[in-house]
């Protein structure tokens, strides 16, 4: 993974201003007002793309595998892993934009 500046500047500040407090609402309307685009290039930053960010374990430097499973080999549908297989979280698989010490 390779990190980029930028976002990686936007993901800081809202784990900062989410410890500080702030609502999903309230970040969204900050990250507006600085004129910072959500991922997909909108304006306005959802509720579920901040709380997505902030559930995110890769922005630690941490990968959680199988997240997902394909439900049946016949259909090859992808589903949530809701504990049909084991999951395993890897430890400094990568570099690391927050520190979850101090940020979350």
């Amino acid at each position: 993974m390779i990190i980029n500046a930028v976002e990686a500047e936007s993901v800081r500040l809202i784990y900062r201003w989410r410890v500080e407090g702030d609502t999903l609402r309230a970040i969204s309307e900050k990250l507006t007002k600085l004129g910072i685009k959500a991922p997909r290039g909108g304006e306005i930053w959802g509720p579920e793309t901040l709380r997505k960010i902030l559930i995110n374990e890769k922005y630690s430097g941490n990968v959680l595998l199988q997240k997902t499973c394909i439900k049946d080999a016949l259909s090859g549908k992808q589903i949530k892993n809701e504990g049909q297989l084991d999951q395993y979280l890897i430890y400094e698989n990568n570099s690391a934009i927050i520190n979850t010490l101090s940020e979350t």
